[in-house]
C-alpha cells in the first residue's frame, strides 16, 4: 500500500475456495459496522454512591449493627456474673489452723453430720463468707455447689452459639438479614427472662443453650446486615466500630454486676436492654444487597429499598434508574420465577466440591475464626493473676482492647498494610507473646499476656470485616455462620486448654497462630475492592488470577529468550 492511500477495511469472504477459481469469484462482503461497546454492569456499590454514599440511612444501618453488637457484648460476658461463686474468708485474729470447703461451712450452718457440735460452731466463729454476688448455682444447686456447674454455664452458652452460627445463617439468607436480627432479639431477651424462672440447674443449662443459640445469631445476622449497608470503602470503619461496642458493652457490666448482687436482678437487667433496637424498626429497610441478589436490580422490591434509601439521603431517585436502566444484563437479570432457587447453604455445599478458591476461601477462614477465638478466651482465662479485686480485673482485661481496635482500623484501611498483613502481624505478635509467656514469670508475664491480648484482638476485629469480604453476597451469610462456628469450638476448647497453665498453653496458642499467620497469605486482599455478588465473582478471581500468573510467567520466558538472543545471535543475524 502507498502512503496517502485510504486504509482498506477488514473483509469477510464468506467462501475461501474462491480465491482459487476466478470463474466462480464473488466480490468481497465489506464488513462496515461499528462494534459497540456494551456499557459494564452497575453494582450495588455505585448505586450507594449514587444514593448518597455513606449518608443519614446508612449511617443509621450502622447505628443498628453497633447496638446490636453492644448487647452481645452483654449478654456473652453476663454469664460470669451471673455464676460467681462465693468464698470463705477466716475471721479469727488469730488465724485459722484447718482450711475448710464451702461444703463443710454449709454443713455446720445447717448443723448437719459430722458437723453438729464443737465443731461446728468453731467454723461458724472462725470463718466467714465473702462475696458481693449471688449466682444461680447458690441458688438452684444449694449452699455449696459443685466445682464443675459453674463453668458449665458458659460451655451450655458457646455450645448453642455455635449451633446459632449455622441457624442464623442459613435464615439470614432465606429471610433476610433485617428479619433475622429482630427474631434473635426477641429470642435472646425471651429466653434469658424465662431462665430465672429455671427450677433446677439442669433446666437452666437448656436456657443457656436456648440463649446462646439466639445471641450467636443476633451477633452474625446483625453484622452481615451492617456491612451489606455501607459502601465497601466504608468496611473497615465499620469492623472497628462494632468491635468497640462490643467491648464497652462488657466494660458497662462490670458497675451493673457490682450494683445488682442477686443473679435474677441482674439478668432481668442485661435482657431488658434489647428494647433499645424497637426505636430502629421503623425506620431501616431490608439489605440492599441481599435484595439484589435474591430479586436483581431491576425488580419491584429493589426498587422499593433502594427508593426509601434515597429519600432519606436526600438523593433522586431519577438517577439510580437512569443508571439501572443502561447497566448490562448481568447486572439486572432477576432470576426466573420458573426455577427451583437452592438455600444459600446447599449452594454453598455444592459448589464447595467444584471451585477450588471458594474451598480454599472457607477452610482458612474457618481455621482463621477458630484461632482468634481459641487464643483470645485463652488469655482471658489465663490473664486471672492480674492484682486487684475481681470487678477491676474484669475491667482491664477488657480496657486493654480498645488500643487494638484502633490499630486494627489503622492497619485494614492502610495501603501498606490492608487487611492481609495486618492479620499476619498480628498473629506473629500474638505467638511471640504466648511463647514468652510460657518461659517467664510475675510481672513480664503479664505484661506479655496483655500484649498478646491486644494482638489477638486485632486479629479478630479483621476476622469480622474480611470474612464479610471474601465471600459473595449469594453465600455470605451461611459462609461466615460457619465461620462463627468454628470460633465456638475454639471457645469452647480454650479453657480446658489454659487450665493446664500458661506453660503448656502458651506453645499451644503459640502454633496455632504461626500456622493461621502463613495460611493468612493465600487469601486475597479486599481493601478498597468491590465485594462478589455471585459465586460466579469468586470463580472469576481465580481463572483471572491463573491468567495473570500464566501471562507474568510468559513475558518471563520472552525477556529470557530475548537476553539469550542478544548475547548468543543467530550467524544470519550477524550478516543484517
Amino acid at each position: 500500500m502507498v502512503d496517502g492511500d485510504p486504509p482498506v477495511p477488514d473483509v469477510e469472504i464468506d467462501d475461501l475456495d474462491a480465491r482459487n477459481d476466478p470463474h466462480d469469484y464473488t466480490p468481497p462482503t465489506l464488513n462496515l459496522e461499528r462494534k459497540v461497546t456494551e456499557a459494564p454492569p452497575v453494582t450495588v456499590d455505585d448505586l450507594y454512591e449514587a444514593a448518597g454514599g455513606l449518608g443519614p440511612y446508612n449511617k443509621r444501618a450502622v447505628a443498628f449493627g453497633v447496638l446490636c453488637s453492644f448487647i452481645v457484648g452483654q449478654h456473652v460476658m453476663s454469664g460470669y456474673f451471673a455464676t460467681l461463686e462465693l468464698s470463705l474468708e477466716c475471721a479469727a485474729s488469730e488465724g485459722c489452723a484447718d482450711e475448710i470447703t464451702m461444703f463443710e461451712y454449709c454443713a455446720a450452718k445447717a448443723g448437719e453430720g459430722e458437723f453438729v457440735g464443737l465443731r461446728g460452731e468453731v467454723i461458724m466463729q472462725n470463718w466467714t463468707v465473702v462475696g458481693r454476688a449471688r449466682g444461680v448455682t447458690h441458688d438452684l444447686a444449694g449452699c455449696a455447689p459443685e466445682g464443675w456447674m459453674a463453668p458449665l454455664v458458659g460451655s451450655m452458652f458457646f455450645v448453642g452459639w455455635l449451633l446459632g452460627g449455622f441457624t442464623a445463617g442459613s435464615l439470614s439468607d432465606k429471610i433476610g438479614r433485617l428479619a433475622t436480627s429482630y427474631i434473635m432479639l426477641a429470642g435472646s431477651a425471651a429466653v434469658y427472662l424465662l431462665s430465672t424462672l429455671a427450677p433446677s440447674m439442669s433446666v437452666y443449662y437448656l436456657f443457656k443453650v436456648l440463649h446462646g443459640v439466639f445471641v450467636g445469631g443476633l451477633s452474625l445476622s446483625s453484622y452481615v446486615y451492617a456491612v451489606e449497608c455501607v459502601p465497601v470503602k466504608a468496611q473497615g470503619a465499620l469492623g472497628t466500630l462494632v468491635m468497640g461496642a462490643f467491648g464497652v458493652g462488657c466494660i458497662l457490666l462490670v458497675p451493673m454486676a457490682y450494683y445488682l448482687t442477686h443473679w435474677k436482678a441482674f439478668t432481668v437487667t442485661v435482657s431488658l436492654v434489647n428494647l433499645l433496637t424497637v426505636a430502629f424498626v421503623p425506620f431501616l429497610e431490608k439489605s440492599p444487597r441481599w435484595v439484589a441478589a435474591q430479586a436483581g436490580l431491576r425488580s419491584a422490591a429493589f426498587a422499593k429499598v433502594i427508593a426509601y434509601i434515597c429519600s432519606a439521603n436526600g438523593a433522586p431517585v431519577s438517577k439510580i434508574t437512569a443508571m439501572i436502566g443502561s447497566g448490562g444484563e448481568d447486572a439486572a437479570s432477576p432470576p426466573s420465577p420458573h426455577e427451583a432457587k437452592p438455600s444459600a447453604g446447599r449452594l454453598l455445599a455444592t459448589v464447595y466440591c467444584a471451585f477450588a478458591e471458594l474451598r480454599k476461601r472457607t477452610l482458612i477462614m474457618n481455621l482463621f475464626w477458630f484461632t482468634c477465638a481459641f487464643t483470645y478466651y485463652g488469655l482471658n482465662y489465663a490473664a486471672g493473676d492480674l492484682g486487684g479485686g475481681l470487678y477491676v480485673n474484669a475491667f482491664i482485661i477488657v480496657l486493654v482492647e480498645f488500643p487494638a481496635y484502633f490499630l486494627a482500623a489503622w492497619g485494614m484501611d492502610s495501603p501498606r498494610l490492608g487487611r492481609k498483613q495486618t492479620s499476619f502481624w498480628s498473629f506473629v505478635l500474638t505467638a511471640l507473646c504466648c511463647f514468652a509467656a510460657a518461659f517467664t514469670s510475675g510481672g513480664v508475664k503479664r505484661c506479655v499476656g496483655f500484649v498478646g491480648k491486644l494482638a489477638i484482638t486485632i486479629s479478630f476485629t479483621v476476622a469480622y470485616i474480611w470474612a464479610g469480604e471474601v465471600f459473595s453476597t449469594d453465600v455470605r451469610s451461611t459462609a461466615m455462620g460457619t465461620a462463627t462456628s468454628a470460633a465456638r469450638v475454639g471457645g469452647l476448647l480454650a479453657p480446658l486448654v489454659s487450665s493446664a497453665g500458661m506453660a503448656t498453653a502458651g506453645p499451644i496458642y503459640g502454633a496455632a497462630a504461626v500456622l493461621v499467620a502463613w495460611l493468612c497469605i493465600y487469601l486475597p486482599e479486599t481493601r478498597g475492592k468491590q465485594l462478589p455478588e455471585t459465586l460466579e465473582d469468586i470463580r472469576s478471581y481465580n481463572r483471572l488470577r491463573s491468567a495473570s500468573m500464566e501471562t507474568t510467567r510468559s513475558d518471563d520466558l520472552v525477556r529470557i529468550e530475548s537476553a539469550e538472543t542478544q548475547a548468543n545471535p543467530l550467524p544470519g543475524d550477524s550478516m543484517i
